[in-house]
């Protein structure tokens, strides 16, 4: 595998972010594999590497941003901690557009366990 120089990563991060259907699964192509697949191999064309290299460094990217962004969640002033996390990690803000989707899927988490909650509770009432 080649190595990313931070520039190319940049690069690589804008043409993501272009793609809506890459990394937004309410976008009506994202579960369209044959057209992510041929996205991914024009960013490797452009970036000149492979569209294998280009899925494994999108998906560090966007572990490690879910990770940064959870830590400043669970350590804002509303978490129930009082020392702020700030996200040293370089690419942090040039991922900011993954904020909605991480902020649906807890949305979605959250609603489940209210669903689960009120399940259980009905059922202990009959």
């Amino acid at each position: 595998m080649s190595y990313l120089s931070v520039a190319k990563t940049y690069e690589l991060i804008e043409h993501i972010e272009q793609q809506r259907a890459l990394w937004d699964p309410s976008h009506p192509d994202y579960r369209n594999k044959y057209l992510r697949s041929n996205c991914f191999k024009e960013i490797g064309r452009k970036l000149l590497v492979t569209e294998n290299e280009v899925k494994s460094k999108w998906t560090y990217l966007r572990h490690n941003f879910a990770k940064e962004f959870a830590k400043e969640r669970r350590n804002s002033p509303g978490g129930g901690r009082y020392d702020e996390y700030t996200s040293k990690w370089e690419y942090r803000n040039a991922l900011n557009f993954l904020t909605s989707v991480i902020l649906s899927k807890e949305e979605q988490r959250n609603c489940i366990d209210s669903v689960n909650v009120y399940a259980s509770l009905y059922i202990t009432q009959c």
